[in-house]
């Protein structure tokens, strides 16, 4: 079988899923979210990155493209490199608000002191999703999209649209 019989192989395999790639994101942070896989926040996804820990799953990385701020470009530039380099599956979503909305239920904020505590972070620019023992549908659904797009030489990457 040649290669564009793979990547062929592998955009029918994909169109054969039930689940779109959006929908998969959205169940992977729910489930990741009981199991307490998530890591959000900057700061926090840089300390577990630099610590070595090689049962990251997934990092996704929203793209604002409204954003005036040379900082957050940069950062996500070498959060990009890292995954890159380390051969972390890296997705780039639509917006950091969708993955905030799907992570911090605000009603758990009991006031603005847990925020001022740091029990809660609100910083959604980074997203890295732990590894599970076995991975359920979504995260199969996942995985395989990565390797079919990495497969095909599509670049830039597609940003993926996060339903509400």
């Amino acid at each position: 079988m040649t290669l564009p019989d793979l990547i062929q192989a592998g955009i029918e395999s994909q169109k054969d899923t039930k689940m779109s790639i959006g929908a998969a994101v959205k169940e992977t942070l729910s489930q990741a979210r009981g199991d307490g896989r998530v890591v959000h926040g900057l700061f926090e996804c840089a300390k577990l990155l630099e610590s070595g820990d090689e049962n990251i799953l997934l990092c996704l990385l929203p793209v604002e493209t409204n954003s005036e701020d040379v900082t957050v470009h940069i950062k996500h530039t070498l959060i990009e490199a890292f995954c890159w380099e380390n051969e972390i599956r890296l997705l780039k979503v639509d917006c950091s608000k969708k993955l905030g909305a799907l992570l911090v239920d605000t009603s758990e904020l009991k006031n603005d002191n847990d925020l001022a505590a740091g029990r809660t972070s609100l910083d959604f620019s980074c997203v890295l999703i732990k590894e599970n023992e076995e991975l359920s549908e979504s995260e199969k659904c996942l995985t395989e999209y990565y390797n079919n797009l990495m497969c095909s030489d599509v670049f830039p990457c597609p940003i993926i649209d996060i339903p509400v």
